[in-house]
């Protein structure tokens, strides 16, 4: 069965994304990055609304750490990588919904490393510039 560009034709029970072509598969990503922002920043706003600006920030910042922790290692693992270094670790960055590489955040980045010298010890330290 060729791939459909749309979803105009009957129900299909056993849709499969797999039935899709990558043109469509590309646009539906967009929509869903649309849908993760609303979401985020919808829950951030009645968070605010019922406790205030500072328990609304408290409770993004753990909630996108536990998303974090709990969804990286399965980007990692699909895309087959396993970062050493802040570059390589910037990929996952690349790979989510909420991600640079799709057309909803037109973002740059670039990584700038810094030598620095504390206590007689060499060090590189590195810093995220979006």
């Amino acid at each position: 069965m060729p791939e459909i560009d749309d979803y105009s034709g009957p129900f299909r029970p056993e849709l499969s994304f797999s039935d899709f072509s990558k043109g469509f598969l590309l646009r539906l990503m967009t929509v869903w990055q649309f849908a993760w922002f609303h979401m985020s920043s919808a829950w951030f706003e009645a968070v605010r609304g019922r406790f205030g600006f500072d328990a609304a920030t408290d409770c993004c910042l753990e909630a996108w750490s536990g998303v974090a922790e709990s969804v990286q290692p399965r980007y990692q693992k699909l895309a087959d990588y396993s970062p050493r270094t802040v570059r390589e670790a910037m990929k996952g960055f690349q790979l989510g919904p909420d991600n640079s590489a799709g057309g909803a955040i037109p973002l740059r980045v670039r990584v700038q490393e810094r030598q620095s010298r504390h206590n007689d010890c060499n060090a590189v330290s590195h810093s995220v510039v979006l």
